[in-house]
């Protein structure tokens, strides 16, 4: 059977949906009214970060030189490599910054410190529940899931790495890759969004310092 689909609301729809980048269902209707989509290599993220890309318009083919060689396995994902972008840089109230994302086969999937609800929670995002645990006791957190979705879609949690990529096995190996990148998003952030809160965990997140 062959669909002629004429809508282009409809059309992006279905698109998202066998792309497998939008999870939350009540999450569509604020996204599909205002993505924008890179034809280059399939990129989603929210018409508010626009300025930012247009200034790195060579990222989509630097992106497809990383993910070329099948025997270097790059993770996340190449479509989830920029996922944290789906959000309104407007909505963002709290930006949690990691280093670089999870080097092991499964674990990432675009969102700094969070893993898919199958995978064993990491020891870094063990360490930020025991955190929320010990400051909070009042609250009887009991978190079973390495997923931070919820974090991001719901509470406008931004969960960027500074790096948004890396190889199997090779923690911090694309880090200047990222740097000017993930420096400029620092700054977009903190120039489009005033009131937003920036939580820098460990020393390498410290570093971070001097850009704010």
């Amino acid at each position: 059977m062959l669909w002629q689909i004429k809508n282009p609301t409809m059309l992006l729809i279905l698109t998202m949906i066998f792309s497998k980048l939008i999870i939350k269902i009540e999450y569509k209707n604020h996204i599909i009214n205002n993505i924008i989509i890179n034809n280059m290599n399939n990129t989603f993220y929210h018409e508010s970060w626009k300025p930012l890309f247009d200034k790195f318009k060579s990222m989509p083919s630097n992106l497809e030189t990383l993910y070329s060689d099948e025997s270097t396995p790059v993770y996340p994902e190449k479509e989830n490599v920029y996922r944290v972008f789906e959000m309104d840089v407007k909505e963002i109230k709290v930006v949690l910054l990691g280093q670089d994302p999870y080097h092991g086969p499964g674990q990432a999937h675009g969102l700094s410190f969070s893993v898919p609800s199958c995978v064993k929670i990491p020891p870094s995002l063990r360490n930020i529940y025991k955190e929320l645990q010990n400051e909070f006791p009042e609250r009887n957190y009991n978190f079973v899931s390495g997923n931070l979705e919820e974090w991001f879609y719901r509470e406008k949690i931004f969960l960027l790495n500074a790096s948004l990529t890396v190889e199997k096995g090779k923690p911090s190996c694309h880090m200047k890759l990222w740097e000017t990148f993930t420096n400029t998003v620092i700054e977009f952030i903190s120039e489009q969004n005033p009131k937003c809160v920036f939580l820098l965990l460990g020393n390498f997140e410290r570093q971070k310092n001097p850009i704010f």
